[in-house]
């Protein structure tokens, strides 16, 4: 069950990589057609699957009952994708997260950075995401930078890191097969996914930026 939830929510990370550069990537337009329309329909197969699971007919019904049952455990990937993939009412979500977080320990720094951009999916303005920015960035290895990265990308800002900062040692952190990983010298697709839509947005504006995706796609 678990090995389930982590292979679908690393395929929605993957899917959300193949959407975010098709707008920025240099492709062909009927094969950025296809590509767009089939990430979309596994992305839809997922959302249907997990609508079947959780015995409702909708995705605000799916939102308002087990991802707000599951808030704070392992509805927080689902709720960043869904802030993504239509307009949806997450209240109900965002007052559950809130709740467990004034009730339970944040755990890890990339834990509290996943809660803080889950909070930003939802539109909440909510302190915990400030504080977040001011404890968590470089804290636990490769992971919270992208989160770092993601979270200053949202138009937040840190009294430790720069954006500009944050990017930088990113692209340091590349290894020499083009990937990312928590550990080795071997890139991880998984991360190396996450660090590319951390970087996606200045993939035209820098050029270190697009050798590094570049390279990270190759």
């Amino acid at each position: 069950c678990s090995m389930k939830n982590k292979l679908q929510k690393t395929l929605l990370c993957f899917l959300a990589v193949i959407l975010l550069l098709t707008g920025v990537m240099p492709v062909f337009a009927e094969e950025t057609t296809r590509t767009v329309n089939e990430a979309q329909s596994f992305i839809d197969g997922i959302v249907a699957y997990q609508k079947s699971q959780a015995g409702v007919t909708s995705v605000q019904g799916w939102i308002n009952g087990t991802l707000t049952q599951n808030a704070g455990s392992s509805s927080e990937w689902y709720v960043i994708a869904l802030s993504q993939y239509g307009d949806y009412d997450f209240s109900s979500y965002q007052k559950a997260l809130i709740n467990y977080l004034d009730n339970n320990e944040s755990g890890s720094a990339s834990s509290r950075q996943k809660y803080a951009l889950a909070l930003i999916a939802c539109g909440s303005t909510d302190t915990y995401i400030y504080s977040v920015l001011n404890n968590s960035i470089g804290k636990q290895g490769v992971m919270s930078w992208i989160f770092g990265l993601h979270l200053l990308n949202n138009g937040y800002t840190s009294n430790e890191y720069s954006l500009s900062a944050v990017k930088q040692k990113l692209l340091s952190l590349q290894l020499t097969d083009g990937g990312w990983s928590i550990m080795g010298n071997s890139g991880d697709v998984d991360v190396t996914a996450m660090a590319v839509q951390a970087l996606a947005p200045y993939y035209k504006t820098d050029s270190s930026v697009k050798s590094a995706v570049d390279k990270a796609l190759a």
